[in-house]
C-alpha cells in the first residue's frame, strides 16, 4: 500500500516518544524538509516528462510529414531515443507501487 509523505510523517512523529519539546521541533522540521525534497523531486521528475514528451511528439510528426523518405527513419530513431525513458520511467513507477 502506497501512503503519501505528509501521513507517514504525522503518523511517525505521533508515535515518537521523546524527551522535549526541542527534539519533537527538530524532528519535525527534518521530516517537513524531507517531505518538501520528495515533492521538488517529484515535480522535476514531471517536468522533465512533459519536455520529453513534446520532444517525442514533435519527432514523431516531422517523421510523418517529412518529403523526405531518406529522413523518415532517422527522425523515427530520434523520435524512439526520446522516448525511451519514458518507458523506463513508466516500468520505475510500476515497480515502485506509484
Amino acid at each position: 500500500m502506497y501512503w503519501p509523505s505528509e501521513r507517514v510523517g504525522s503518523i511517525l512523529l505521533s508515535k515518537t516518544k521523546t524527551k522535549s519539546g526541542s527534539e519533537r521541533s527538530s524532528m519535525a522540521s527534518k521530516l517537513s524538509l524531507r517531505i518538501d525534497q520528495e515533492m521538488l523531486l517529484r515535480q522535476m521528475q514531471h517536468h522533465v516528462a512533459n519536455s520529453l514528451q513534446i520532444a517525442a511528439s514533435t519527432l514523431s510528426l516531422k517523421a510523418r510529414t517529412a518529403n523526405s523518405h531518406d529522413a523518415r527513419p532517422h527522425l523515427m530513431n530520434a523520435y524512439s531515443r526520446v522516448d525511451a525513458p519514458k518507458a523506463a520511467a513508466v516500468r520505475l513507477d510500476y515497480h515502485k507501487g506509484a
